[in-house]
Order: C-alpha cells, then structure tokens, then sequence
C-alpha cells in the first residue's frame, strides 16, 4: 500500500513544510519545521498553504515526485523534437499526476529528474524556447 504524503508551501514564511496532519473541517495543517535545530509544530490555515500531493512515484535519482515539481525530460520524443532536454510541471489533471506545459501533456517519466519546484524555484517556469 502506498503512503499518501503532502508538503505545503508556507505563504507566511515562504518556505516548503513537510505536512505533520490535515484538518479538513477545521481548515488547517499542522507543518513542520526547525528551530534552532529542534522540530517544531504549528498549525496555518488553508488559506496561508499550498498543498501539494506525493504522486507516489520517483525520479531516476530515487526522488520522491510531488505535485508542482519540475522535472527534466531527457529521454524519447521530446528530446527530438528540439534537440534538447525539456522542463515539464507535474500536475494532477482529470484524475491523474501528469507531466505539462504549455505544449505538451504526458504521464510522468520516472527517467526524467526532478530540478525544483514552482515555489522555491520560480525562475523555472519560463516557457522553453
């Protein structure tokens, strides 16, 4: 059975969490983080995240992939069809983790590496050339 995991991007801190609990009813995540080198919990509302799911799958490095990661394709059609490597989002689309961009949709490619994420790396989301 796989485990269902989730990290939150913290709005307040601007800082990626690692989600101890979710409160559905109440609105809110218990996140985790660190203090002075000690594990902290506290508690945000929905309104202060955002969620992102664990696809229950790994890149080629043994990453976990979570929802709003970028990964690096460097494998198969795409690689053809420009010469190079291409940067896909993964996103949970008509009840699947898929890879996106503006051009293109495809399930995730284990082959491919996760190189970041939309919030800690925003600079990724320029559209390939």
């Amino acid at each position: 059975m796989r485990e269902i995991k989730f990290r939150a991007w913290d709005i307040v801190d601007e800082v990626m969490r690692e989600v101890l609990k979710i409160d559905f009813d109440l609105k809110v995540v218990w996140l985790l983080k660190y203090v002075n080198g000690e594990k902290r919990a506290y508690e945000l509302e929905f309104k202060d995240i955002e969620l992102m799911q664990l696809t229950g799958l790994h890149d080629k490095n043994g990453k976990g992939i979570y929802e709003g990661d970028r990964m690096q394709i460097q494998q198969g059609y795409y690689k053809a069809l420009r010469n190079r490597d291409i940067e896909l989002e993964v996103v949970f689309n008509h009840g699947s983790f898929v890879l996106k961009n503006d051009k293109f949709e495809t399930p995730i490619d284990t082959t491919g590496e996760v190189i970041g994420n939309i919030y800690e790396n925003p600079e990724l989301l320029k559209e390939d050339k």
